[in-house]
C-alpha cells in the first residue's frame, strides 16, 4: 500500500495509477481494487500470472496521459517526482527524463543516492552524445525515467516477454536510440528498496545460458538502434555485466 499511496499523493494530481494484478494468490488484487472503488485516478488490470514484462506490457495497452513512468510495488516516490519530471521533459523538449533514487539497503538505516557519476549537474543529452559506457549506466533500470508515451507509440516499444533478466536494459536500449533529447535530472525522486528475493539476486543453475542467450539478444538490439560500431564497444561492457552476473549467482543464498 505504501507504494499506491505515494503515487496517489504526488502533488500533480492530474494522473492514471494502473496497477496490475500478475496472477497474485495473496490480497493484492482485493486491495487494487479497493483503490480503484476509493480514487477515480485508478485502474486494474487482473491477469494471470506472465511476469514483469508482461505486467507492464498490459499497463503500456492501457495508459492514456502525456508521459509515462514504471513504479515497482516495493518502491516508493517523493510526493514532487511526477511534477518535477514531467516540468523537466516540457521544459527541455525531451522524449525521456532521467532521474536519481535513494536506496535503501534491506534490514538496515542505510540510505544512499545513486547518482549518474559522469554528469555533474543536470543536463539535456542529445543521443550522440551517449557513450556505449555510459548507456551501459543509464540504461539499467525503467524505474529512474520518465517516458513521452508518444515516442513509445510511435516507435511500438514493449518489453521483450521471453528475457529472463535485463528486460529493463532492453526497453531503455531501444527507448533511448529512438529519442532525439533526454534530459537528466540530478534530484533524488525515487526511493529503491533492496529486496534480497528479486529474480536477479535469485540463484539460477542455468545463468551462463541464459547470461549468453541475453547478451545475443541486446547485441542484436544495440546494433539495430545505436549501430554496428557502436555495438563493437558495448559489447565487451556488456560482457562484463555478464560475468559478474555469472560471479553473484554462483554465491546466491539458495546456492
Amino acid at each position: 500500500p505504501r507504494c499506491v499511496d505515494s503515487v496517489l499523493a504526488q502533488t500533480q494530481t492530474d494522473i492514471q495509477l494502473i496497477l496490475v494484478d500478475d496472477g497474485s494468490v495473496d490480497k493484492s488484487g482485493r486491495i487494487c481494487d479497493t483503490y480503484a472503488e476509493k480514487d477515480g485516478r485508478v485502474q486494474v488490470i487482473h491477469q494471470k500470472n506472465a511476469g514483469v514484462s508482461a505486467a507492464r506490457n498490459a499497463g503500456l495497452d492501457e495508459a492514456k496521459g502525456e508521459y509515462i513512468c514504471f513504479v515497482d510495488a516495493d518502491d516508493t516516490l517523493e510526493p514532487n517526482m511526477l511534477a518535477y519530471t514531467t516540468t523537466a521533459a516540457f521544459t527541455n523538449g525531451a522524449d525521456l527524463v532521467l532521474f536519481d533514487p535513494f536506496v535503501h539497503e534491506q534490514g538496515s538505516n542505510s540510505v544512499s543516492v545513486d547518482s549518474m557519476f559522469f554528469f555533474e549537474k543536470s543536463i539535456g543529452v542529445k543521443k550522440d552524445d551517449i557513450t556505449p559506457e555510459c548507456l551501459r549506466f543509464m540504461a539499467g533500470t525503467v524505474w529512474r525515467v520518465l517516458y513521452k508515451r508518444e515516442l513509445l507509440e510511435k516507435n511500438e516499444l514493449r518489453f521483450d516477454t521471453s528475457l529472463p533478466l535485463s528486460e529493463d536494459r532492453m526497453f531503455n536500449i531501444m527507448a533511448m536510440g529512438c529519442c532525439e533529447k533526454l534530459y537528466y535530472l540530478r534530484e533524488p525522486l525515487y526511493h529503491y528498496w533492496i529486496n534480497s528475493n528479486s529474480a536477479v539476486r535469485k540463484y539460477r543453475e542455468n545463468m551462463l545460458q541464459i547470461v549468453l542467450n541475453t547478451h545475443r539478444s541486446l547485441s542484436q538490439v544495440v546494433e539495430r538502434y545505436w549501430g554496428a560500431e557502436y555495438l563493437q564497444i558495448y559489447e565487451k561492457v556488456n560482457l562484463v555485466d555478464g560475468a559478474l552476473l555469472c560471479v553473484y549467482n554462483a554465491f546466491a543464498i539458495e546456492n
